[in-house]
C-alpha cells in the first residue's frame, strides 16, 4: 500500500530517484519516518493516522521549534513568539516583564536588561 499523495507526487516531479524508490516500497504501516539527507519526515499514510496525531494527540506532539540565535545568542527568550507551549507559568513573568519594559522605556527612555533588571525588581517590590 503506498499512499495516494506519493504515487501522485511521483507524476508531479517526473520521476525523480526519491519518488521512484518510494513508489516501488510496499508500505504496511500508517507511519513511517524518512530522512532526505538529513531532513526527517514522519510520514502519516492515512487519514485516521493524522486525525489520531493532529487532532486527538496535539498537544503532545505539536510545539515550537528552537530558536537558539534568538533566544540564546540574542537573548529574546522572553519574546511571546518564542515561548514554547508547553511552559503557561513562564507566560505571565514575560508578560509582567514586557508591561515594565514599556513603562520605563518611553516616558524615561531607560534600557531594561533581559533578566534581574534593578527598575523592573524595584517596581514589582513595592
Amino acid at each position: 500500500m503506498v499512499p495516494e499523495f506519493i504515487e501522485s507526487s511521483v507524476q508531479d516531479t517526473n520521476g525523480s530517484a526519491v519518488c521512484r524508490f518510494l513508489a516501488t516500497c510496499t508500505v504496511d504501516t500508517d507511519i513511517f519516518h524518512l530522512n532526505f539527507a538529513g531532513t526527517h519526515v514522519c510520514v502519516l499514510a492515512t487519514s485516521e493516522a493524522a486525525s489520531d496525531l493532529l487532532e486527538k494527540h496535539s498537544s503532545t506532539y505539536s510545539g515550537r521549534p528552537q530558536q537558539t540565535m534568538a533566544c540564546e545568542l540574542m537573548g529574546w527568550d522572553f519574546s511571546l513568539a518564542l515561548v514554547p507551549y508547553d511552559y503557561p507559568e513562564s507566560l505571565v513573568s514575560n508578560l509582567r516583564r514586557m508591561a515594565g519594559e514599556t513603562i520605563m522605556s518611553i516616558p524615561y527612555g531607560l534600557d531594561v536588561l533581559p533578566k534581574n533588571d534593578p527598575y523592573i525588581d524595584t517596581a514589582e517590590e513595592s
